[in-house]
């Protein structure tokens, strides 16, 4: 086996090897990637959650200071 034989065969299996990782990346970052996703999609929700209750309560509190500033008005005439 000549030396160029040697070195050809050494860098294909290097080849092989380095396509093998590559897949691996690539797999292992679209499961990240769709991981990530899914988490996303969870904190929304929980988001829009904590966004409607505040807006509840907020609505709340200004109707009932409302309703105190009235009462108030109301009694003092």
């Amino acid at each position: 086996m000549t030396t160029i034989d040697a070195t050809d065969a050494r860098l294909e299996k290097h080849e092989e090897i380095c396509a093998l990782r590559y897949e691996n990346i690539q797999l292992q970052l679209k499961n990240t990637n769709d991981s990530m996703d899914a988490q996303f999609r969870g904190s929304n929700a929980r988001l829009k959650r904590m966004e409607t209750v505040m807006i509840a309560s907020a609505g709340s509190m200004i109707l009932g200071m409302a309703g105190a500033v009235f009462a108030l008005v109301t009694h003092i005439k």
